[in-house]
């Protein structure tokens, strides 16, 4: 094991990043050690940047891990989520939430809720034992994270997203209360809107429409399993895709008020808006209660997931039609130390993530 580990620090107040050396901590009691392989740029880790959203700070971000088993603590689990055995140099991801498993939230199957989380790529680093973030050569699992093996034939641009977009895009059609057959608008063709094309297609949905502003991120929902991409949906093409009812599930993954009051208009009676590409404050928007009371329409809000949700986005990764579209979702890899290059890539037009190996 290494004696010493290489992380890039966060500091919100400067909004500037620092390269240090910290001692590589041993992993206690059921503490795992994994060395980083690599980790993607998510959107929330831009929000982060920009501030947009509050950090801790100095901090580790990154959350969209892919690790190798270096170390186990003393009573560290060595089963994954799925049943599988863990041991060292297993490439693992695992949920971005650890959970005490105890508390009102994690009875009630939100353990992504717990009372006593501790999030992955959001903690403040004071010390080594706090290297809880992607952009460092080593992250130590706490206690209550819920980890699994990956598949080998899993690469590492799928696998990077998959604790993170291909998991909640796995909630949220979980909360759909059944989809194969029906039809569904995809608002934002974003990564998470990507994939959740894609998993709907997979599980059946004969009809996707995904609606984006941007030609380019159209053309490539198509090549996910959009049947339809779009820049605005029309009432005409509503109409002709539904018979007039409307579609029975809109998932808003763009976090754009307009998006949500667009994709409002086209929901049937009795359909249900999820709601999972808002992840920071923004302005109000307008709603009429009564148009949701007459329409007995359901709004799911999604954020984060359980880990059930982390075996679904594995097994999803795993398929054939998922590994063959790696080459859409990581555009550049960067090295630890070119951390603010990445950044500034991924803000960039036209990159669904970037991707960091140390």
């Amino acid at each position: 094991m290494e004696k010493t580990t290489h992380v890039t620090l966060f500091d919100s107040t400067t909004k500037g990043w620092s390269q240090i050396r910290v001692p590589t901590p041993d992993p206690e009691g059921e503490e795992i050690l994994v060395r980083v392989l690599g980790c993607t740029v998510c959107g929330s880790d831009l929000h982060s940047v920009a501030g947009r959203r509050s950090v801790p700070s100095p901090s580790v971000l990154g959350h969209e891990i892919v690790g190798e088993i270096v170390k186990f603590g003393l009573n560290a689990p060595r089963v994954g989520i799925d049943g599988q055995a863990l041991t060292v140099g297993d490439r693992v991801v695992w949920c971005v939430v650890a959970n005490c498993g105890e508390c009102f939230y994690c009875q009630a199957d939100l353990p992504q809720k717990c009372v006593k989380a501790i999030k992955y790529g959001h903690v403040r680093y004071d010390s080594p034992r706090s290297l809880l973030g992607g952009f460092s050569e080593h992250c130590l699992l706490v206690k209550g994270t819920k980890c699994i093996k990956l598949p080998a034939q899993i690469p590492l641009e799928i696998a990077c997203p998959i604790s993170c977009v291909t998991a909640t895009a796995a909630a949220a059609i979980d909360s759909c209360r059944g989809v194969s057959g029906d039809n569904a608008i995809i608002l934002g063709a974003g990564l998470l809107g990507l994939l959740t094309c894609r998993m709907l297609r997979t599980q059946g949905v004969t009809q996707v429409v995904c609606v984006d502003i941007a030609a380019n991120r159209r053309a490539t929902a198509i090549e996910f399993g959009a049947t339809h991409s779009v820049e605005t949906l029309t009432s005409d093409l509503a109409v002709e895709l539904t018979n007039g009812r409307g579609f029975d599930r809109v998932f808003e993954c763009s976090g754009r008020n307009e998006a949500f009051e667009a994709g409002f208009e086209h929901i049937r009676i009795g359909g249900i808006m999820l709601l999972s590409g808002a992840v920071f404050p923004g302005p109000a928007t307008p709603l009429v209660l009564e148009r949701i009371v007459r329409r007995n329409l359901t709004i799911v809000g999604i954020h984060n997931y359980a880990p059930k949700h982390l075996e679904q986005a594995v097994k999803f990764s795993m398929t054939e039609e998922m590994r063959s579209l790696s080459h859409h979702v990581v555009s550049q890899w960067f090295s630890l130390d070119r951390l603010s290059d990445a950044f500034a890539m991924a803000n960039s037009a036209g990159s669904l993530r970037i991707g960091v190996r140390p």
